[in-house]
């Protein structure tokens, strides 16, 4: 195997598995199965907004989120399933060299994030139905089912060809000025993480050495306070992020 210069690309000394001429490459490169593929895209969206609306109307009227009908399951099941051969007959098309971070739509890494993320969620309905917000398994999955709606906004134009790049216009111009700075903003988030870090460092290691001298603090009184805010590293990363986003007044 040999790495390629940029990240998540990858080429083997081997033949490609299908000529440029073979019958399956032009079945997946042809305009019916990009149709194919992005309704299956704009269904998967709908059936997570329809999904979530459902599920949290019985929460707010005080009733049992009980799960979704079996056709609803069935339907994701397909989805999940076809994802997942169209993930790999792309990285089969590709061989030897394919891309897991860009490919044909310059997306993949978020069709990647999605799939899984629906893979999960099927895996916890089917092992334990019924507990769509009680499971911790559950909760922890669904908190990324935006990436499934986040797909189709991203995916689709590329899907469309220059035609559609050319309909939608401004938008596609800001779909993708927005997914080119996604690598800045990581690395913006992590920059902002290692400052809290060390100013958390600072305020855990004060608060320590204050907490040990006092005597024992009432339910109410400011050490106690003090211990639940800054008591803990943990605590004092999330007290700076709350504090300088507006979540918490400084004083």
């Amino acid at each position: 195997r040999r790495y390629v210069s940029t990240f998540g690309q990858y080429e083997f000394q081997a033949r490609p598995l299908a000529s440029e001429e073979s019958w399956f490459r032009r079945c997946a490169s042809s305009k019916a199965y990009r149709f194919l593929r992005a309704i299956a895209v704009l269904v998967d969206a709908s059936l997570v907004v329809i999904e979530l609306q459902r599920s949290s109307q019985l929460v707010a009227d005080n009733r049992d989120a009980t799960e979704v009908p079996y056709y609803y399951a069935w339907a994701l099941s397909i989805c999940c399933a076809f994802f997942w051969i169209d993930l790999f007959l792309a990285l089969l098309l590709e061989f030897p060299r394919f891309d897991i971070c860009v490919g044909r739509t310059g997306y993949r890494f978020l069709n990647v994030l999605a799939t899984i993320q629906l893979t999960l969620a099927l895996v916890g309905a089917y092992v334990a139905p019924g507990t769509r917000f009680t499971s911790q398994f559950r909760r922890a999955v669904g908190l990324f089912i935006c990436l499934r709606i986040a797909r189709p906004m991203v995916v689709l134009p590329e899907l469309g060809g220059r035609k559609l790049h050319k309909t939608l216009g401004e938008l596609h111009v800001m779909i993708r000025a927005l997914t080119g700075t996604l690598r800045a903003l990581l690395w913006c988030t992590l920059m902002c993480f290692i400052i809290l870090l060390i100013c958390s460092v600072f305020f855990a290691e004060a608060a320590a050495a204050h907490l040990v001298l006092a005597p024992a603090a009432l339910p109410e009184s400011s050490d106690s306070m003090l211990a639940q805010t800054w008591g803990t590293v943990s605590r004092s990363v999330f007290s700076l992020f709350t504090a300088t986003f507006g979540g918490q007044d400084w004083a």
